[in-house]
């Protein structure tokens, strides 16, 4: 008896997997206050076939490169779930090793990672010359032909449930039912080949679907075959439409070429992009996903770092002001993502001196990535415990050259501005700094208790809340960094303690 794939059970088990980082949109959550009820509905048309896929949201990005998206309703993604990991268990199998784009326990650098290794191998680590051969398939997305891919699935499997989806996600034409988001003069910036509104009968999946990215690999499953299989190459891998061979023959590469270029032309109705095909020695460096690989290193690509260095002149533009860092919650979380997603981007390449660089000209790229967890309430047991997060977050181990030269090690010179009441805290250790760099009168609360004393100290100095900028720059002066906080009524945590959260920093050093 065949699986049912439309049952109630496995549509919450699908229903559970797509809000996993979706449950905080507007469609999830619409879709969460009534959940029995919608997957119920959705259950009973799957089964009696009536389902029709929703309204999609049609919008452009504009980096990497000018792309038109579709993005299914919340709905919908369900349902693609429920396709996909059926389909999962048949193809996944089959799938060559050397295929990194949308499967579990692949990706960008893992990719990157392999086609070095590949280069090692085919270079003898580098003691012999190799070349490469990189193509690009033109519009890959928009010219996937429906009829290819569905016999392709019905190859595989005769469930009528999932050919029945299959045709219905496949065949379903996005731009007769979709609401359009964002500036609509990029639409027109959008080459015509690269937009689904022009894109042949019967062509062209929409970028933005699991559905879209897994069939993407089933479509070209067909070329890593017959490239592992007839061509009989051994180094091949495979990022989507951007394929790399490697051999030691410049001539045996030419004449991989050209069969490639018949085979997708005649089997899959697919064009070699004729710009993006390249034979050159390995030693030159492969540009692929974002990276020059060579088979003793890997750099950022320059344009990479050029994206990265335009960002972080936008967030200085936007949060610097006055030599004074402020944290707005939205755009300082942002900023933190934006900045950790490219330094993770570097972290896979030899980057030392770039970061370096970078940290030196951009330094307030560490107190955002402080700030994204500092800008956003949270819920603390005690002051006393509240106040010993914020201190170790701000504070910590900082590195320094010395006279001779020499990395030194020392604890980071800052103050934290804790505000209770009408006033400013400085707490212990802290109350004492502040009495030496500020000149505060420091206080002995013989009241506290023992618990309280015992994490904050029985020493305390107090500072007007209205002076706060004033003293902050003065501590910045000589040579500290000043944090200044700010309390805050969370809604989410009913509780008399008030949190606190980052506003400002003052750094005790020029922001380059």
């Amino acid at each position: 008896m065949k699986e049912d794939l439309f049952s109630f059970s496995n549509l919450h088990r699908c229903y559970l997997k797509c809000r996993a980082r979706k449950r905080n949109t507007i469609n999830a959550l619409r879709f969460e206050m009534r959940l029995e009820e919608n997957l119920a509905r959705l259950e009973r048309e799957l089964k009696t076939r009536s389902y029709q896929p929703a309204r999609s949201v049609c919008f452009v990005v504009k980096k990497p490169k000018f792309r038109e998206i579709f993005a299914a309703d919340f709905r919908d993604r369900i349902v693609h779930h429920v396709l996909v990991d059926y389909l999962e268990k048949i193809f996944e199998p089959k799938f060559i090793f050397d295929s990194w784009a949308c499967r579990k326990g692949k990706g960008t650098h893992k990719g990157v990672e392999r086609l070095q290794t590949l280069a090692r191998r085919v270079t003898a680590n580098g003691t012999r010359p190799a070349f490469y051969l990189q193509m690009d398939i033109r519009n890959y997305f928009g010219s996937i032909d429906k009829g290819i891919l569905l016999g392709l699935i019905r190859r595989r499997t005769s469930h009528p449930q999932v050919l029945w989806l299959a045709e219905k996600i496949i065949n379903n034409d996005c731009t007769r039912n979709y609401v359009y988001k964002g500036k609509s003069g990029l639409l027109n910036l959008l080459p015509p080949h690269k937009t689904l509104f022009n894109a042949a009968a019967g062509r062209g999946l929409p970028i933005g679907n699991l559905t879209s990215q897994f069939f993407a690999n089933v479509y070209l499953n067909e070329l890593d075959q017959f490239v592992k299989r007839e061509l009989k190459a051994g180094y091949y891998l495979r990022y989507v439409d951007d394929f790399i061979l490697l051999s030691g023959s410049r001539e045996e590469l030419a004449l991989w070429r050209q069969k490639i270029t018949d085979f997708a032309r005649e089997r899959l109705a697919l064009t070699i992009h004729p710009q993006k095909q390249l034979i050159a020695p390995v030693s030159n460096g492969i540009d692929f996903l974002g990276y020059i690989v060579r088979p003793g290193y890997m750099l950022v690509r320059r344009r990479v770092v050029n994206n990265f260095r335009l960002a972080l002149r936008l967030v200085r533009e936007t949060a610097v002001k006055g030599g004074v860092i402020e944290f707005a919650p939205e755009s300082a979380l942002k900023a933190g993502s934006t900045i950790n997603s490219y330094l993770a981007h570097l972290a896979y390449a030899h980057s030392h001196g770039l970061k370096t660089a970078l940290a030196a000209k951009y330094g307030f790229m560490g107190e955002f990535k402080r700030a994204a967890r500092l800008v956003t309430p949270r819920y603390f047991a005690s002051l006393a415990v509240q106040y010993a997060f914020f201190k170790g977050v701000l504070g910590g181990i900082e590195f320094y050259w010395d006279e001779g030269g020499q990395r030194c090690f020392r604890d980071r010179p800052v103050l934290m501005f804790f505000p209770v009441g009408r006033h400013y805290a400085f707490y212990g250790p802290d109350a004492a700094v502040a009495a030496q760099v500020l000149g505060l009168k420091v206080k002995r609360r013989g009241n506290f208790s023992p618990s309280v004393r015992k994490r904050l100290g029985s020493c305390c100095a107090l500072l007007p809340k209205a002076l706060g900028e004033k003293y902050a720059r003065k501590a910045a002066a000589k040579g500290y960094g000043a944090y200044l906080l700010a309390e805050t009524k969370a809604v989410r945590f009913d509780h008399k303690l008030l949190s606190r959260v980052l506003v400002k920093y003052v750094p005790g050093l020029s922001l380059a």
